[in-house]
Protein backbone atom coordinates (compact mmCIF):
# COMPACT_ATOMS: atom_id res chain seq x y z
CA UNK A 1 0.00 0.00 0.00
CA UNK A 2 1.47 3.30 -1.04
CA UNK A 3 -0.74 5.49 1.11
CA UNK A 4 -2.70 5.38 4.36
CA UNK A 5 -5.61 7.46 5.55
CA UNK A 6 -4.83 9.00 8.92
CA UNK A 7 -8.14 10.81 9.37
CA UNK A 8 -11.38 11.17 7.44
CA UNK A 9 -14.17 13.51 8.54
CA UNK A 10 -17.32 14.23 6.58
CA UNK A 11 -20.25 16.44 7.53
CA UNK A 12 -23.46 15.18 5.97
CA UNK A 13 -26.82 16.71 5.27
CA UNK A 14 -30.08 14.94 6.14
CA UNK A 15 -30.88 11.34 5.23
CA UNK A 16 -33.15 10.79 2.22
CA UNK A 17 -36.88 11.00 3.00
CA UNK A 18 -37.64 7.54 1.63
CA UNK A 19 -38.36 4.88 2.81
CA UNK A 20 -41.01 6.22 5.15
CA UNK A 21 -40.57 5.24 8.81
CA UNK A 22 -44.29 4.58 9.35
CA UNK A 23 -44.35 1.94 6.59
CA UNK A 24 -41.28 0.15 7.95
CA UNK A 25 -42.69 0.35 11.49
CA UNK A 26 -45.94 -1.22 10.36
CA UNK A 27 -44.12 -3.98 8.50
CA UNK A 28 -41.81 -4.75 11.43
CA UNK A 29 -44.49 -4.23 14.09
CA UNK A 30 -42.50 -1.62 16.01
CA UNK A 31 -42.53 2.10 16.77
CA UNK A 32 -41.84 4.82 14.22
CA UNK A 33 -38.88 6.08 16.28
CA UNK A 34 -37.25 2.63 16.22
CA UNK A 35 -37.99 2.30 12.50
CA UNK A 36 -36.45 5.72 11.81
CA UNK A 37 -33.29 4.69 13.67
CA UNK A 38 -33.14 1.44 11.67
CA UNK A 39 -33.63 3.33 8.40
CA UNK A 40 -30.80 5.73 9.24
CA UNK A 41 -28.57 2.78 10.14
CA UNK A 42 -29.52 1.07 6.89
CA UNK A 43 -28.60 4.19 4.88
CA UNK A 44 -25.21 4.31 6.63
CA UNK A 45 -24.64 0.60 5.95
CA UNK A 46 -25.60 1.03 2.28
CA UNK A 47 -23.18 3.96 1.97
CA UNK A 48 -20.37 1.95 3.54
CA UNK A 49 -21.10 -1.08 1.37
CA UNK A 50 -21.27 0.81 -1.93
CA UNK A 51 -18.67 3.49 -1.10
CA UNK A 52 -21.19 6.09 -2.29
CA UNK A 53 -22.78 8.98 -0.45
CA UNK A 54 -26.56 9.05 -0.76
CA UNK A 55 -26.75 12.14 1.48
CA UNK A 56 -25.38 15.56 0.56
CA UNK A 57 -21.88 16.23 1.88
CA UNK A 58 -21.58 19.70 3.40
CA UNK A 59 -17.81 19.44 4.05
CA UNK A 60 -15.12 16.81 3.94
CA UNK A 61 -11.55 16.48 5.16
CA UNK A 62 -9.12 13.61 4.66
CA UNK A 63 -5.53 13.42 5.89
CA UNK A 64 -3.37 11.03 3.87
CA UNK A 65 0.25 9.92 4.29
CA UNK A 66 1.95 8.62 1.16
CA UNK A 67 4.75 6.07 1.02
CA UNK A 68 5.22 6.28 -2.71
CA UNK A 69 3.85 8.18 -5.70
CA UNK A 70 0.20 7.31 -6.14
CA UNK A 71 -3.09 8.24 -7.74
CA UNK A 72 -5.30 8.35 -4.65
CA UNK A 73 -9.09 8.16 -5.02
CA UNK A 74 -11.38 10.39 -2.97
CA UNK A 75 -13.43 8.21 -0.58
CA UNK A 76 -17.04 8.26 -1.66
CA UNK A 77 -18.90 9.06 -4.84
CA UNK A 78 -20.08 11.58 -6.08
CA UNK A 79 -16.68 13.18 -6.17
CA UNK A 80 -16.26 16.90 -5.40
CA UNK A 81 -15.71 19.28 -8.29
CA UNK A 82 -12.62 20.72 -6.59
CA UNK A 83 -10.52 20.01 -3.54
CA UNK A 84 -8.09 22.13 -1.55
CA UNK A 85 -4.78 20.42 -0.85
CA UNK A 86 -2.33 21.31 1.91
CA UNK A 87 0.94 19.52 2.63
CA UNK A 88 2.52 19.23 6.07
CA UNK A 89 5.88 20.88 5.51
CA UNK A 90 8.30 22.08 8.22
CA UNK A 91 5.78 21.77 11.02
CA UNK A 92 2.76 23.48 9.45
CA UNK A 93 0.10 23.02 6.76
CA UNK A 94 0.94 24.87 3.56
CA UNK A 95 -1.03 25.04 0.30
CA UNK A 96 0.25 22.53 -2.23
CA UNK A 97 -0.50 22.18 -5.94
CA UNK A 98 -1.47 18.70 -7.15
CA UNK A 99 -3.30 17.32 -10.16
CA UNK A 100 -6.94 16.44 -9.37
CA UNK A 101 -9.08 14.57 -11.89
CA UNK A 102 -12.61 15.45 -10.78
CA UNK A 103 -14.39 12.95 -13.05
CA UNK A 104 -12.41 10.07 -11.56
CA UNK A 105 -11.97 11.55 -8.08
CA UNK A 106 -8.24 10.86 -8.26
CA UNK A 107 -5.48 13.00 -6.82
CA UNK A 108 -1.87 12.65 -8.00
CA UNK A 109 0.19 12.64 -4.78
CA UNK A 110 3.95 12.61 -4.39
CA UNK A 111 5.73 10.19 -2.10
CA UNK A 112 6.73 10.53 1.54
CA UNK A 113 4.44 13.42 2.37
CA UNK A 114 1.37 14.04 4.51
CA UNK A 115 -1.53 15.78 2.80
CA UNK A 116 -4.74 17.39 4.02
CA UNK A 117 -7.43 17.27 1.33
CA UNK A 118 -10.64 19.25 1.86
CA UNK A 119 -13.82 19.69 -0.13
CA UNK A 120 -16.85 21.90 0.15
CA UNK A 121 -20.46 20.97 -0.49
CA UNK A 122 -21.22 18.02 -2.76
CA UNK A 123 -24.84 17.47 -3.78
CA UNK A 124 -26.44 14.09 -3.25
CA UNK A 125 -26.96 12.00 -6.39
CA UNK A 126 -30.35 10.97 -7.71
CA UNK A 127 -31.23 7.82 -5.77
CA UNK A 128 -32.41 4.89 -7.86
CA UNK A 129 -35.45 2.85 -6.78
CA UNK A 130 -33.33 -0.26 -6.19
CA UNK A 131 -31.29 1.62 -3.57
CA UNK A 132 -34.40 2.82 -1.75
CA UNK A 133 -35.85 -0.71 -1.82
CA UNK A 134 -32.55 -2.12 -0.52
CA UNK A 135 -32.57 0.30 2.40
CA UNK A 136 -36.20 -0.56 3.16
CA UNK A 137 -35.42 -4.30 3.08
CA UNK A 138 -32.37 -3.86 5.29
CA UNK A 139 -34.20 -1.66 7.81
CA UNK A 140 -37.06 -4.18 8.02
CA UNK A 141 -34.60 -7.04 8.43
CA UNK A 142 -32.75 -5.16 11.19
CA UNK A 143 -36.02 -4.54 13.02
CA UNK A 144 -37.36 -8.09 12.70
CA UNK A 145 -34.04 -9.79 13.49
CA UNK A 146 -33.19 -7.55 16.45
CA UNK A 147 -31.84 -9.83 19.22
CA UNK A 148 -34.05 -8.08 21.80
CA UNK A 149 -37.12 -9.27 19.86
CA UNK A 150 -36.04 -12.91 19.71
CA UNK A 151 -35.50 -15.38 22.52
CA UNK A 152 -32.10 -16.88 23.16
CA UNK A 153 -30.95 -19.39 25.73
CA UNK A 154 -27.54 -17.77 25.56
CA UNK A 155 -26.30 -14.77 23.71
CA UNK A 156 -22.78 -13.49 23.14
CA UNK A 157 -21.74 -10.03 22.09
CA UNK A 158 -19.36 -9.83 19.15
CA UNK A 159 -17.23 -7.04 17.86
CA UNK A 160 -18.97 -4.58 15.60
CA UNK A 161 -17.15 -3.01 12.72
CA UNK A 162 -18.06 -0.65 9.92
CA UNK A 163 -16.55 -2.56 7.03
CA UNK A 164 -18.13 -4.03 3.95
CA UNK A 165 -17.18 -7.52 5.14
CA UNK A 166 -18.81 -6.93 8.52
CA UNK A 167 -22.12 -6.16 6.82
CA UNK A 168 -22.21 -9.17 4.51
CA UNK A 169 -24.55 -11.26 6.68
CA UNK A 170 -27.38 -8.74 7.07
CA UNK A 171 -26.91 -7.41 3.53
CA UNK A 172 -27.35 -10.79 1.89
CA UNK A 173 -29.96 -12.15 4.31
CA UNK A 174 -32.17 -9.10 3.75
CA UNK A 175 -31.74 -9.11 -0.03
CA UNK A 176 -30.08 -5.71 0.19
CA UNK A 177 -26.76 -6.94 -1.22
CA UNK A 178 -28.24 -8.13 -4.49
CA UNK A 179 -30.22 -4.89 -4.91
CA UNK A 180 -27.09 -2.80 -4.28
CA UNK A 181 -24.81 -4.96 -6.47
CA UNK A 182 -25.13 -2.56 -9.40
CA UNK A 183 -24.18 0.36 -7.14
CA UNK A 184 -20.90 -1.08 -5.83
CA UNK A 185 -17.75 0.67 -7.00
CA UNK A 186 -14.45 -0.93 -6.15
Amino acid sequence: MTCEILEANFAFGPFPASPVASAVALEASTTEAAALAAIQSAWTMAETYTRRHFRPVTAGKVIVRTKGPTLWRWPGWPFPDAIAVDAYVQGSWQPYAVLYLADLGEVDLECFMTYRLQCGAVAAPVIKPNVTQAVRNLASYLMVQDPARREFKSQGAGDSNLTREGYMGPLYASGCGSLLASEVRL
